[in-house]
């Protein structure tokens, strides 16, 4: 072996070794990771398992839902950077291992052996949390949005019962309406013919040949029919108070 080719050896080695030592990073927070997943996981589903639960007010359900997602975003923002380099650092930890390997260096196939059977197994576990939190991240998202559904589902359906309600409320005010005009009609009238039988009477009383039982007889339907004209012209004025 020419110096040129020890030296471009050793440091293909030195490589080797700074790339696997930083792959290897990632390794206690993944596993940290992926504890704290179990966790996170057993909350879901016992959310989830409260779904049946009909005491339980939907709004909170939602509420622990969108913590739950906050925190397990929090994670993916935490970790995925570091992951992402693990792996990266173990793609040139083999690339450096096939180019010595090309170079027919069999002293050495025992060692590359060692360090792959440590860390395969290390970068297994960070790509392991990274891709359990990534299925959790989206287990949660879809339990949300099927529950903001059955609670938007709900809301549609009290906002009918309250525009049914207010349209019963409606239908009753007009009625109501309609019969106090009625009546109005009615009163209005009656004081009006009372009005025509004093004035009939007193014309009597001065000497004036009247009757005034017949002229409040016949101003009966006079009176009715001003009164009915005066109070629908006041609606049609008015539409709102119909």
């Amino acid at each position: 072996m020419t110096a040129g080719r020890a030296g471009r050896v050793s440091g293909s080695l030195l490589e080797v070794e700074r790339y696997r030592t930083l792959a290897l990073l990632a390794y206690p927070s993944a596993r940290a990771l992926i504890l704290r997943l179990s966790r996170l996981e057993e909350q879901l589903a016992d959310l989830v398992r409260t779904f049946e639960d009909e005491q339980r007010d939907d709004h909170e359900l939602l509420d622990d839902l969108i913590l739950l997602a906050a925190s397990v975003e929090r994670d993916i923002a935490s970790h995925t950077g570091r992951f992402s380099a693990a792996r990266a650092y173990f793609a040139l930890v083999q690339q450096r291992i096939d180019y010595l390997r090309g170079g027919s260096l069999p002293g050495l196939m025992g060692v590359f052996t060692f360090l792959l059977r440590r860390l395969v197994p290390a970068i297994s576990t960070v790509e392991s949390a990274q891709t359990r939190i990534e299925e959790l991240s989206g287990r949660v998202s879809r339990t949300a949005d099927v529950l903001r559904t059955r609670v938007e589902v709900e809301a549609q359906s009290r906002t009918q019962e309250l525009l049914s309600e207010l349209r019963r409320g409606q239908t009753m005010q007009l009625r109501l309406q309609q019969t106090v005009e009625g009546l109005s009609v009615a009163a209005i009238s009656y004081y009006l013919v009372a009005l025509v039988g004093i004035g009939a009477k007193g014309l009597h009383s001065v000497g004036l040949s009247i009757n005034a039982s017949l002229a409040q007889a016949l101003a009966i339907p006079l009176a009715v029919w001003l009164v009915w004209r005066t109070v629908h012209r006041a609606r049609r004025i008015h539409p709102t108070s119909a």
